[in-house]
């Protein structure tokens, strides 16, 4: 069964469930009355499995403990879970590599493996540093697909995104985008940062994020069919940044942009990143970092809990990603000294001589020493 097949059962299967459900609503009394149950609902519209099924329990660490803990169903994957040799050498470089001491959020997780393969976009939200970008990479290492991500920013332009007319040998030619290429070959395609771009500019995209949309160029010669580019069913379009796209209200991302409703309306979901719990954040930091002991890792995922939490109130400007935490403990290796480590990769990064005060009271606080 292609994929093509399979979502079009999917779909019919769901639309079986929401027209019975509502013409059991009208029953008689000698009718039987049908009663769906919300987890046999989404169960039954991705379980059409056979003997070569995939599951995601089976993909993705920590799944099979999370389904046992809270009761959920396992999803077939099937229908977007690839191999390396569906794709050609050139597409296959742009698998990302798997990051082994990854660790999955596993509710969202589950949730949004149920809205791949229902072919729903979504917008990945959350602070600096709270792995939203890893998150999509090593979604796309595990489904063995080819990743492009498009970095949003303030002065992109359409041509960026689509592609630009040229000249060649003294004609004009289109030379076509990364975006539609990507997603004409069926890639894992992420739209970084992209509530960065300007609202004008976004409006190119609008088209391809409709279900069963595509991407028209009308700058590209020939008939309407050869300025039409439909993404291969393969193809994933899902979206990030730090905030939903109608302002920061927290002035915390200088660069978002407020967007235009009209573009919001066409993401079907929205997953809120947080940071890792403290005891996950120490375990993935020692398993990065064999040389850490327990005790100075749980330090140093405290001192960053600490100054998130300082950032979010506003106290001090700049917070701590886990990005900065393996660069100190990266550099305290290197020094064999924690303090003058946490001094370069974070204490010198604020310029105002009170927040400096703060950060090192937490220091303080947490290590029982000065810096």
């Amino acid at each position: 069964m292609t994929n093509e097949e399979s979502q079009r059962l999917i779909r019919e299967k769901m639309y079986e469930r929401v027209t019975g459900a509502y013409k059991s609503s009208f029953a008689t009394d000698e009718e039987e009355s049908v009663v769906v149950k919300e987890e046999n609902f989404i169960t039954d519209a991705t379980s059409d499995s056979n003997d070569d099924a995939v599951f995601y329990s089976t993909i993705f660490p920590g799944a099979g403990a999370y389904l046992s803990e809270s009761g959920k169903d396992d999803i077939d994957i099937s229908s977007v879970y690839h191999s390396r040799d569906d794709w050609d050498e050139e597409d296959q470089t742009h698998i990302p590599e798997y990051d082994k001491h990854y660790v999955w959020p596993q509710e969202i997780l589950h949730t949004f493996m149920l809205s791949l393969v229902n072919n729903l976009k979504s917008l990945s939200v959350g602070d600096t540093g709270t792995g939203k970008t890893t998150f999509h990479k090593n979604m796309a290492a595990k489904l063995n697909q080819p990743f492009y991500g498009l970095g949003g920013r303030g002065d992109l332009e359409s041509d960026a995104i689509i592609g630009r007319t040229d000249i060649e040998d003294g004609s004009t030619t289109f030379l076509l985008g990364e975006y539609p290429k990507a997603t004409t070959k069926g890639y894992y395609v992420l739209l970084d940062e992209i509530w960065k771009v300007p609202p004008s500019i976004n409006m190119v995209l609008q088209r391809s994020l409709e279900r069963d949309g595509l991407i028209q160029i009308d700058e590209m010669k020939g008939t309407l069919v050869d300025k039409q580019f439909k993404p291969d069913p393969r193809c994933k379009i899902l979206l990030a940044d730090n905030v939903v796209g109608t302002g920061d209200g927290a002035d915390k991302f200088a660069a978002t942009q407020i967007q235009d409703s009209s573009t919001l309306n066409r993401v079907d979901l929205v997953f809120k990143f947080n940071y890792l719990p403290l005891d996950k954040e120490v375990e993935m930091l020692m398993n990065r970092y064999a040389f850490l002991p327990k005790g100075q890792a749980t330090k140093m995922v405290s001192m960053a809990n600490t100054i998130r939490q300082a950032a979010s109130s506003g106290t001090i400007e700049v917070t701590m990603s886990p990005r900065n935490l393996m660069s100190w403990a990266e550099m305290a290796l290197a020094l064999k000294d924690y303090g003058q480590a946490f001094k370069y990769v974070m204490l010198e990064r604020y310029a105002d001589s009170n927040e400096q005060a703060t950060i090192r009271g937490f220091w303080t606080t947490i290590y029982g020493d000065t810096l």
